[in-house]
């Protein structure tokens, strides 16, 4: 039988998106086609060149924003700038650290080079043991409050071997991995044309080289 774990880290490598920014960022309402528009790259788990500033759980989110706003021209020929990626991702950072300290998700924010911008946010405590779980790509073993953020009825989207991506309607690829959908395993197993056991997870684990940001690698 093929390794599991194997075939799982080729599906990964062929999606941009990795698993930190699949399966924590919906916790704090965060959908990735909205941080699309503000330049968003990815989430990790760790900023290998940053040390956290305190024993929460952190999650580092990647942007990189373009700074000047389109010229749109109306049907008049009248032409207005709009607001840059850059001036709206700034805004939404401005909102979250307004939010009462007691309970706000914002930790900082800090730039890189080349006009990289990481935000910083707080994993809710009280998912300590999820994120534990996640870590170790433990997805069936997540609570059932931890996957009810998971959107149940939406189409799910899976790259295959010729890059482009299949459709799997009815319910959200988190949920499906999560509860050990048949149609993943189906999947896989047709895809890699390997046999799954029914034991193992339906989905690979954080890696460092996906979900540990290295900021040296992008610039």
């Amino acid at each position: 039988m093929v390794d599991l774990e194997e075939v799982k880290k080729l599906t990964d490598l062929k999606n941009s998106t990795n698993n930190t920014s699949k399966f924590l960022l919906p916790i704090f309402g965060l959908k990735i086609e909205e941080l699309c528009k503000l330049g968003f790259i990815n989430a990790y788990l760790k900023d290998v060149n940053r040390e956290p500033t305190d024993d929460s759980i952190h999650i580092y989110v990647l942007f990189k924003p373009d700074k000047e706003g389109k010229i749109v021209e109306d049907r008049y020929g009248k032409e207005t700038k709009q607001e840059s990626q850059y001036e709206k991702l700034v805004k939404k950072i401005e909102k979250l650290d307004d939010e009462d300290s007691t309970n706000s998700i914002y930790i900082e924010d800090y730039d890189y080079e080349d006009g990289y911008i990481v935000l910083v946010l707080r994993f809710p405590e009280k998912f300590r043991k999820d994120y534990n779980r996640f870590v170790k790509g433990k997805y069936s073993k997540l609570s059932s409050e931890f996957v009810n953020y998971y959107p149940e009825n939406k189409v799910a989207e899976l790259i295959n071997d010729e890059g482009k991506y299949e459709k799997i309607a009815g319910k959200s690829l988190q949920w499906m991995v999560c509860n050990k959908d048949k149609r993943v395993k189906e999947y896989l197993e047709d895809l890699y044309r390997v046999e799954i056991d029914e034991d193992s997870e339906y989905w690979s684990v954080p890696t460092s080289e996906r979900d540990h940001l290295n900021i040296k690698k992008l610039c």
